[in-house]
């Protein structure tokens, strides 16, 4: 009897999710948290990530990275990095995809490589206190060239607030995680699962207001023999999602700009400098009009934008100054500026997140979440166990939380092989502490701080915290796992 073979894109509701209990889905969201504070510290440039990026292609739109030591690693890892004129509102807007409609459109938009999707399960969605915050279960399939099957992936998504070294920004990770109820298509469409550990996109402030620094990082096993020249190929495609994006949001910003007619422009010739670097004007030197504010500018202070023409319904292009190109309000979001550690440790990548004792229905205990990030396990205490990535180096590092409400401090000392986490409330707070990272997590996330003496974690865990504090470990192939024992009531 022949089976019947699927095709794209899926029947709504063809992977049906168990029911989870509160620890289980805790436990999801703890490891797209720390994916997210992973893509943070892997976007640096500066050299203290645990990524060596080496520039590969650059041009006037976007910078494309890749990792030094690429040659020793089976992994596709490059980082695409440009600036867009959009402030952390309209990022976050723009990513926010918590319905299967707005997903789809997410999609067909921005990944054009991708030829079917779906959401699998909102763990944490948006609100009003925190609208820019989401964490769910997704599943897509990315189309490869035809020499190749293509890939599809399972991932943990992760869209929160973060300050670093006191610049405020936002993410969206995702995360390769194993659902036993999202099982391999090969057999029945050819499909070969990939992995993704911490790939997503990081927008920062800069020094100019409306304007964002963008690095969108690929971190990608593809499962397979693929030829350079293929991923080569998706590497470009993946790039030009950031043009898009600024393509996206300039058009949406210029729907609200008012152009001026020619007969309300200055006379070039009533201005001898320019209105932008004040540079005095060459007898034989190029000017022009500024078509939002009317004032005369030099070559090197104009930008030509393609604007909407209510008239033609297309695109027209005039000329801007730099001052009103980039008059954007940015964001208002208060967060107290950290200073980032000088030095991380390293997590090891045979980690994993399994848990299985926490479902609701018995007969669902077949179903198994797994993770490169972490570990949950059954004991035979009955009790669920934790295996984290997470640990501190010597030094005196230090993690620190900021609740909402109140603050508690964590100190660590030399790291240990072997620490055990259990829930226990923390009532200190050091004044002195001056090695923080930022991260404003989803309301309705658990939030963990590790209280670490010598030996010993003490996890913890808020329900009413606001800001967060977390040191983020680098990531290394070679260094074994740390485990954590949790605790749950």
């Amino acid at each position: 009897m022949n089976r019947r073979r699927l095709s794209h894109p899926l029947p709504p509701n063809f992977f049906q999710s168990p029911a989870y209990a509160p620890g289980q889905t805790n436990a999801i969201m703890e490891t797209g948290v720390e994916a997210l504070k992973h893509l943070v510290l892997n976007a640096r440039l500066d050299g203290s990530g645990p990524h060596k990026w080496k520039l590969e292609h650059a041009n006037r739109q976007v910078q494309i990275y890749v990792d030094g030591n690429l040659g020793r690693c089976k992994d596709t890892i490059f980082m695409s990095v440009t600036e867009i004129h959009a402030t952390l509102d309209e990022a976050a807007a723009l990513h926010r995809c918590d319905t299967q409609e707005a997903y789809r459109q997410f999609i067909k938009r921005f990944n054009r490589d991708v030829i079917d999707g779906a959401i699998l399960k909102t763990l944490a969605p948006p609100t009003e206190d925190f609208p820019r915050n989401y964490i769910g279960l997704k599943w897509f399939v990315q189309e490869t060239p035809v020499p190749c099957r293509n890939r599809d992936f399972c991932v943990v998504e992760c869209c929160d607030d973060f300050v670093l070294n006191g610049t405020k920004g936002w993410a969206r990770v995702l995360h390769s995680v194993d659902l036993c109820w999202v099982p391999s298509l090969y057999s029945t469409m050819g499909i070969v699962r990939g992995i993704f550990t911490a790939c997503g996109t990081v927008f920062q402030e800069t020094d100019r207001p409306g304007v964002l620094r963008a690095a969108q990082i690929f971190h990608v096993d593809l499962r397979g023999n693929i030829p350079r020249w293929i991923l080569r190929i998706g590497i470009k495609k993946r790039a030009r999602t950031m043009a898009d994006m600024e393509a996206h949001f300039r058009v949406m910003r210029m729907q609200h700009m008012t152009i001026l007619p020619s007969s309300e422009l200055i006379p070039v010739s009533h201005r001898r400098r320019c209105c932008v670097c004040q540079v005095k004007f060459k007898p034989l030197q190029e000017r022009a009009n500024c078509r939002r504010c009317g004032e005369v500018m030099c070559a090197k202070c104009s930008r030509e934008v393609d604007v909407p023409d209510r008239d033609t319904l297309g695109f027209c292009r005039v000329s801007l100054c730099l001052s009103c190109a980039a008059t954007v309000p940015s964001s208002s979001s208060q967060v107290p500026p950290p200073v980032v550690p000088a030095a991380f440790p390293r997590l090891s990548r045979s980690s994993r997140l399994t848990a299985e004792s926490e479902f609701v229905d018995p007969r669902a205990r077949r179903y198994v979440v797994t993770s490169p990030f972490g570990q949950h396990e059954r004991p035979s205490s009955g009790r669920l166990s934790y295996t984290s990535p997470i640990h501190v180096g010597g030094g005196g590092d230090r993690i620190v939380l900021h609740p909402h409400q109140q603050r508690r401090e964590l100190r660590s000392a030399s790291t240990p092989s072997t620490t055990h986490a259990q829930y226990k409330p923390s009532e200190s707070w050091d004044e002195e502490d001056d090695n923080q990272v930022m991260l404003d997590p989803p309301s309705n996330v658990l939030p963990a701080m590790f209280d670490k003496d010598k030996t010993t974690h003490q996890l913890h865990f808020y329900r009413q915290m606001r800001d967060m504090d977390l040191l983020l470990p680098r990531r290394s192939c070679s260094t074994p796992t740390h485990r954590l024992s949790n605790q749950t009531s």
